[in-house]
């Protein structure tokens, strides 16, 4: 089948969205944290530009493939990585981890520019989703017992972090509607609907040969 990739504004529910989404399909989850913990690696490793990929396959695998690597050492160590959250990956090593998930099979890619450096695989299906600011003020305020100021903010500044890592990584906008193939405006929509009609989306992508 093939892989989702999952773009979203913050206080938008994107992150349920992409967490139902796998529960549904059967697909794993590849964000953020399991990210920078596997870029930490591959830093530590230092891995020239040459061997990142496949590093990354390798590593990508034997945590996605928990049954696999029950007995593997080198997999139970991984559990344990460390990383600093202020400090980034490098391109080629993003670039090289979320190819390294599409190769996977079955997978929900959230952010980090994945509907970027996939943009040219025809078996991925690109998703945006979006909702009001007011009402995603309103989710972080229930969220985390925020004040409306203090959710605001939050919403801004991620937002605008969201924005800054793909400008900088990939030379793209995140907010251009040419970077996916289906955007939902989670207003009026909850967040089963929207995991219906992104399956329903998936199922029209023909399933080329890889």
């Amino acid at each position: 089948m093939s892989v989702i990739t999952i773009s979203r504004q913050s206080g938008s529910d994107g992150n349920q969205v992409a967490r139902v989404l796998c529960e549904e399909l059967d697909y794993v989850i590849f964000e953020k944290p399991l990210m920078m913990q596997l870029a930490a690696q591959l830093k530590a490793e230092s891995t020239d530009a040459a061997e990142q990929l496949p590093r990354a396959r390798t590593l990508l695998e034997r945590i996605l493939n928990p049954f696999d690597a029950a007995l593997d050492a080198e997999h139970e160590a991984q559990k344990e990585i460390s990383f600093d959250e202020n400090a980034l990956p490098s391109v080629d090593q993003v670039s090289a981890l979320i190819t390294a998930a599409y190769h996977h099979n079955n997978v929900v890619i959230v952010g980090r520019g994945s509907q970027v450096v996939l943009a040219n695989k025809p078996d991925v299906l690109r998703v945006r989703i979006i909702a009001p600011l007011e009402k995603r003020i309103q989710t972080w305020m229930a969220r985390d017992k925020l004040t409306y100021k203090d959710a605001e903010k939050r919403v801004r500044e991620r937002d605008k972090a969201h924005v800054d890592f793909v400008k900088n990584f990939f030379d793209e906008d995140v907010r251009t509607p040419e970077l996916y193939d289906l955007v939902i405006n989670m207003d009026k929509l909850s967040v089963l609907n929207a995991v219906g009609l992104i399956i329903k989306a998936l199922h029209n992508i023909e399933p080329p040969g890889r």
